[in-house]
Parts: structure tokens; sequence; C-alpha cells
């Protein structure tokens, strides 16, 4: 779904695999994990296998991540893909803070 997603938004401005993940997330979200900056860097953060960035992607790179987004929310006992989205986002804004302290010291 993620290749031919691409094939599609690559015709329409302002559209790529973050928008794409989205639309995929919010039509199934028990199926289809959001992908961003955000929670690829603290998937790397969380000592996970690193990620091309989002443009990078394709569907053999997105079915990847899917997996790992997928047992973390098995592991951690999370309801659905959108927590484990939240939870990254979570950790993405703590080590962006953190790296804001140590800049600012």
């Amino acid at each position: 779904m993620f290749d031919e997603g691409l094939r599609f938004a690559k015709h329409v401005k302002g559209i790529g695999p973050n928008v794409l993940t989205e639309a995929m997330h919010t039509w199934n979200p028990a199926r289809y994990a959001a992908m961003n900056k955000n929670p690829l860097t603290s998937l790397k953060e969380l000592g996970f296998p690193e990620f091309p960035l989002p443009q990078s992607f394709d569907g053999a790179t997105y079915a990847k991540y899917n997996q790992v987004i997928t047992d973390l929310a098995g592991w951690c006992g999370f309801q659905s893909l959108g927590q484990v989205d939240q939870f990254l986002n979570y950790v993405y804004w703590k080590l962006k803070k953190r790296q804001k302290k140590k800049t600012a010291a």
C-alpha cells in the first residue's frame, strides 16, 4: 500500500511519506503506523535499528518500520499504534529539551 500511495503522492505537491503514512494510519490505525522524523529519532535513541530519512522510505522499509512499531505496541501493552506514536513523540521532545539545556549550559 505504501508503494502504491507514493506513486500517487508524487503527483501532489506537498504530499510525501509523512503525510501518506498519516493518512494510512487514520484509515487503519491498527495496521499502519504514522512515520516522520520524531519517531525515527526516538527509536534510534531507544536502541532500535536506525531507519533512513522518511524521503528514502520504500514499501519494504516502511514494512520493517511498521513491524517495529507493532512489536513495540505489544511489548509495552499499548492499545494502538497511535499510542506508540504518542510515546515516541514524548521521547523525542524530552530529547530535544535535554539537548537544548546542554546547548544553553
